[in-house]
């Protein structure tokens, strides 16, 4: 967050509202009631941020806070009141939490879903895709015919320049989803396969 780090916890949030920038902090102590008055002490808080407001082009009738521009890593927290509108970048060290929890489930649950989810989160983040092939291959060992399996296993393979082999499980996974009704996985199949085909050398 700004390059600052803020531990994992509760907090007590506070913003000091100047014309050209705020101050936004997160406060230990929770035992306040509003602003702390005279009880609150800047000693208590875990972070002081400075950052620059911006004019909200639609009026907010009611002071708001949200998330906005949710992603694996990161966030916005967005502070809006009438035509104001304040932003806190939010990043957070997801890759190295969900690897340790990746580790730990294959340690100690090691179902078909466990490497199917291990093995999709690795796709979806472009990370580790001969990693991910594996559990993708796991997963297929423990319950086979799946399509969903097989469309994120075509992704890895086609991620790695596997072509070939991307077209073949796409392909099954397509057969397969046509058989449970999933339509739109055959038409997302489909698409891949012939983006894929222009890559295959003869």
């Amino acid at each position: 967050m700004l390059g600052k780090a803020l531990p994992q916890g509760t907090y007590a949030f506070y913003a000091i509202p100047y014309p050209d920038q705020w101050i936004v902090i997160f406060h230990n102590n929770l035992t306040h009631w509003g602003d702390g008055r005279n009880n609150y002490r800047p000693e208590e808080d875990a972070l002081r941020i400075n950052i620059i407001p911006d004019t909200n082009v639609v009026f907010v009738e009611d002071f708001s806070i949200g998330f906005e521009h949710i992603s694996f890593d990161s966030a916005q927290l967005v502070i809006t009141w009438e035509n104001t509108r304040a932003s806190i970048p939010l990043t957070f060290n997801t890759q190295a939490i969900m690897m340790e929890e990746i580790n730990r489930q294959i340690k100690n649950n090691p179902t078909a879903d466990t490497y199917y989810q291990s093995g999709r989160y690795l796709q979806e983040s472009g990370i580790q895709y001969e990693q991910a092939s594996d559990y993708l291959a796991k997963a297929n060992e423990l319950a086979p015919d799946k399509y969903y399996i097989h469309r994120v296993w075509a992704l890895v393979e086609a991620g790695l320049g596997n072509y070939a082999k991307a077209i073949a499980l796409a392909r099954q996974s397509a057969f397969l989803a046509n058989r449970e009704g999933k339509d739109e996985f055959v038409r997302m199949n489909e698409r891949s396969i012939e983006e894929w085909k222009r890559e295959v050398r003869p």
